[in-house]
Order: C-alpha cells, then sequence, then structure tokens
C-alpha cells in the first residue's frame, strides 16, 4: 500500500521571528531585505495573520532604509494593502522614510526620535538607522565644506551642538581657536582628487605655455 505524502511544512510566525532575530543580530541588512523580499513573493504574508504580516512589513521597510534603498522602499510602501498602511507605528516609519527621500536631514532625526518604536525588531533597527544616517550625513557635510561651525551643523542635522562636537572629535576635525569653526578632514579619496585635478590644471598651463612660445 503506497503511503501517504507527509503533510507539508507550514511556516509559523515564529519561525519568521526566529529567522529576522538572526538577520538582525548580525546586522545583515542585505539578508535582511532578501530575506523580506522572498517572504513576499512566496506569498508568505498569506500564511500568516495581520499582526505578523505588518511585523515583516515594518523589518522590510528598515531594511531598505538602512541600506539607503530608498526607491525600492517607495515602491514597497505603494504596494501595500490598505490595513498594513493604516498601521500608525509603519506610518510613522515612511515618514522618516520620506524625509530620507526629501533629503529633510533634520526632520529625519525629529521623527526617528519622536515615535516609541516596537520592540523586539523596529526599535533596534530605528535606532541603528538614525545612527547610521546621522553619521552619513554629517561626513557628506564635512566634504561640502571647508570651514562650518557647530551650530550650522547642528541646525542642518537636527542634534544638539555638544552632539556635534562629539561627531567633530570623533573624525579628527580641527577647530579654529579664534572663532570657533570647525575645519572638515576631507577623505582620502577626496584629497587624491583634488591632488590630480591640481595636477592636471599644472599640465594644462605648462602645455599652454610651450605652444605659446612655439608660436613666438
Amino acid at each position: 500500500v503506497a503511503k501517504s505524502p507527509a503533510p507539508a511544512t507550514r511556516r509559523t510566525p515564529g519561525m519568521a521571528a526566529a529567522e529576522i532575530a538572526a538577520y538582525c543580530a548580525s546586522s545583515d541588512y542585505a539578508g535582511l531585505s532578501q530575506y523580506c523580499e522572498n517572504f513576499e513573493l512566496d506569498l508568505r504574508h498569506t500564511e500568516v495573520d495581520l499582526t505578523a504580516s505588518v511585523g515583516v512589513y515594518k523589518v522590510h521597510l528598515a531594511a531598505y532604509m538602512l541600506r539607503d534603498e530608498l526607491d525600492s522602499a517607495r515602491f514597497l510602501w505603494k504596494r501595500l494593502p490598505a490595513e498594513a498602511k493604516a498601521d500608525p507605528e509603519l506610518q510613522a516609519m515612511w515618514a522618516v522614510g520620506t524625509a530620507m527621500w526629501q533629503q529633510k536631514h533634520a526632520e529625519v532625526n525629529a521623527k526617528a526620535a519622536a515615535f516609541a518604536w516596537s520592540d523586539p525588531f523596529v526599535s533596534p533597527l530605528m535606532a541603528s538607522l538614525q545612527a547610521q544616517y546621522l553619521q552619513r550625513i554629517f561626513a557628506q557635510l564635512g566634504v561640502a565644506y571647508a570651514t562650518v561651525t557647530a551650530e550650522s551643523l547642528a541646525a542642518k542635522l537636527g542634534v544638539p551642538a555638544a552632539r556635534v562636537h562629539e561627531l567633530a572629535n570623533a573624525a579628527g576635525w580641527t577647530a579654529d581657536a579664534v572663532s570657533g569653526a570647525y575645519k572638515p578632514v576631507q577623505p582620502e579619496g577626496e584629497s587624491q582628487h583634488t591632488v590630480k585635478l591640481e595636477q592636471l590644471q599644472t599640465l594644462t598651463s605648462y602645455i599652454s605655455h610651450l605652444e605659446q612660445e612655439i608660436r613666438a
């Protein structure tokens, strides 16, 4: 007598939580976003209740924002079911994402700090996003300015001036003894780019001089 096939293993919300926890513990946000994409493509949202489904969507959105994949985050938000979009925490997360998209740096920090994010996943993910975003924008602003005051950066970043002092000291920036303005340390790649540009300008001037000598 032929044996009946074993019933397919049904994945439970607990299994999803354990898999998500492993990615979060290792800060593997690329793996986390891929896991959530597969969860969606495999129609696993239909296998769990609304609470569990929304929980995965939150992690999915956070993973995209942590990787600065804002296009992917926008498309995810657009295709969310209406009942998922009604979740206040998911709305608050996308408000942070919208501010990131619009490059409203101070607003990103304000919105990320204003909401009481839930455990066990959203709270640490959003804390990581807030810290990571602050560091990235601080570095970008450092490249944009030759000198800048802590107060100016604080206004742009939406953090106290004391936090800017901490970031500047950690980055090795020097402060002017008179004005107190910081002189950002340029990344090595930027310095090399500047040197190469100066060399090209010197070479161009030299060739131009030779051409004038030949024509004389």
